[in-house]
């Protein structure tokens, strides 16, 4: 099952009807003792994330020069982009 609502996790997770993988921050938020956590310890973890934008709209000279870093950042590590 794929849910993006923190509440629906929580809940599922509470009903016993599975796991699921969260940051250290929403973990804190949600301490619950009904809940066991388990560290993930050396292991990489990596996300896909993006930088999206309407390209018929103005951007301001920061945000170009956000994307130019970000973009000159990420070729640095020889990650994909689009």
């Amino acid at each position: 099952m794929k849910t993006d609502s923190i509440d629906s996790i929580i809940h599922l997770i509470e009903s016993g009807a599975g796991g699921s993988i969260l940051s250290e921050t929403l973990i804190k938020q949600w301490n619950r003792p009904g809940i066991k956590l388990l560290r993930i310890v050396d292991v990489p973890l990596t996300r896909q994330v993006g930088l999206i934008y309407h390209k018929e709209k103005y951007r301001a000279q920061a945000v170009l020069k956000f994307t130019e870093i970000l973009k000159d950042h990420i070729h640095q590590f020889n990650f994909n982009t689009v």
